[in-house]
């Protein structure tokens, strides 16, 4: 077993299981470990979905600028050490193992447990504060886990700078269930003196702008909320997704900037936008230079959205794994397709049967000639058979083919789908994982 691999399960047999929404463990933990938090220059990122590309976008401009950056993200598709990246690159096995012997020890202390064991994510979150402050990062940008108010990396007081991307339906059983609630706990990230950028919009827009001024009081604190036409808009875009890339002609806070980006699809336009209204905020900061924007965000890769592991037929894995994901990918192909024609298009698919998997397929269903169906290989995995079930039930058997596996079915479709073809996998990140440790050549 790697280093890497070892520590994961060594973290993961001295914590809790599940979700435990609270801040009171983490905190506990912290104190033990001396607050390896406090003073670590923090870019706080929440929001229903595009969270971890405007994280990327961000981290991958300041990293251009040289800055030691440090980027936490969750969860990870092929490597433990993606959730903990340093100027763009995963930790080391060595380095990790390094800054989490502080913690192993904490972790079992009657001081710690006093407050209840820590979840699995607060152990993760724990070591990316202590990695990030030994390895002493200059900036670090922190994605959320789940929601805000409660998460445990709202344990940071003082962050440079909050961003919102956007507010869905999502986790309801825990944040809510309306757009309001959930917005008002992503709002829980606001920190007195710390900017906001948002892309949020109707009642959550309202609700999140009411709890920053309540939060900021009579300071005056910058805050762009933005709206797709009104302080920005794409004027002409276009993409070659064989190549990983797309040119966005954008109007932004009054600017036109012409930018290349390695993430595909209209969606990442509001991402985009976020991000760098995000860095001209931090821009006076850092002395951030135009040419570190350009060239940062033409890096910004983003493994498992929309990306492209083939072209012959083009072949395309993204983790869209929820009802607003799928129907973003849906909107995406349909695009893909007035422009191009395809031969054949096959949908390769595995899903967690926690998830809405029937609405995700009732968004792809128009889409896909053919399904082929595997098990993802998570415990919440739900079974090809159950699947290919509800496409029986629909007198659709004849476009699902089960397979052994992922990679089968990947192969599988690529074979039947031809060089005229469309593959597109997607219904679960650890799906996408799969493929990618197979497949990818990053």
């Amino acid at each position: 077993m790697k280093a890497g691999a070892s520590l994961e399960a060594r973290l993961a047999a001295r914590c809790a299981p599940g979700i435990v929404p609270g801040l009171q463990r983490m905190r506990a933990l912290l104190k033990l470990l001396g607050n390896p938090e406090r003073g670590l220059p923090v870019v706080h990122v929440a929001g229903s979905n595009g969270k971890g590309s405007v994280c990327r976008m961000i981290e991958s401009v300041l990293a251009e600028h040289g800055l030691k950056t440090g980027l936490y993200i969750s969860p990870h598709l092929v490597s433990f050490n993606e959730r903990f990246q340093v100027r763009g690159r995963p930790a080391t096995d060595a380095a990790l193992e390094r800054s989490a012997r502080p913690l192993m020890k904490a972790l079992s202390s009657p001081a710690a447990l006093k407050a209840g064991p820590a979840t699995y994510f607060e152990a993760l979150t724990a070591l990316a504060f202590l990695h990030f402050k030994r390895i002493g990062a200059e900036v670090v940008v922190l994605e959320t886990g789940l929601g805000g108010r409660l998460d445990c990396t709202n344990v940071v007081e003082r962050p440079l700078l909050t961003v919102i991307t956007n507010i869905s339906l999502e986790h309801t059983q825990w944040l809510g269930k309306t757009e309001a609630a959930i917005a008002f706990e992503k709002a829980g990230i606001l920190k007195r003196g710390a900017p906001l950028v948002t892309a949020a919009r109707g009642r959550a827009l309202s609700v999140i702008l009411e709890r920053f001024r309540e939060v900021q009081g009579t300071r005056k604190v910058p805050c762009l909320a933005l709206t797709r036409g009104k302080e920005w808009w794409v004027e002409a875009w276009d993409e070659l997704p064989e190549e990983q890339s797309q040119t966005v002609a954008l109007r932004h806070l009054g600017e036109k900037h012409l930018l290349a980006l390695p993430l595909l699809g209209e969606h990442q336009h509001e991402n985009l936008a976020c991000a760098l209204a995000a860095l001209k905020l931090l821009g006076p900061r850092f002395e951030l230079g135009w040419k570190s924007v350009m060239l940062g965000l033409a890096k910004a890769e983003w493994p498992g959205r929309l990306q492209a592991l083939g072209t012959r037929p083009l072949s395309l894995v993204d983790g869209a794994h929820n009802p607003d994901g799928a129907r973003v990918l849906g909107d995406y192909l349909r695009g893909l397709k007035e422009r191009r024609k395809f031969r054949r298009t096959a949908f390769v698919v595995g899903v967690l049967k926690d998830k809405d998997w029937r609405r995700m397929f009732r968004e792809w269903e128009p889409l896909a000639d053919k399904f082929f169906l595997a098990t993802p290989p998570d415990a919440r995995a739900l079974a090809k058979e159950e699947a290919a079930a509800w496409f029986q039930g629909r007198a659709q058997a004849d476009r699902v083919r089960i397979c052994p596996d992922l990679p089968e079915a990947w192969e599988a479709a690529r074979r039947w789908a031809g060089s005229g073809g469309l593959v597109v996998a997607a219904g679960s990140l650890y799906s996408a994982g799969a493929l990618l440790k197979k497949y990818s050549k990053h």
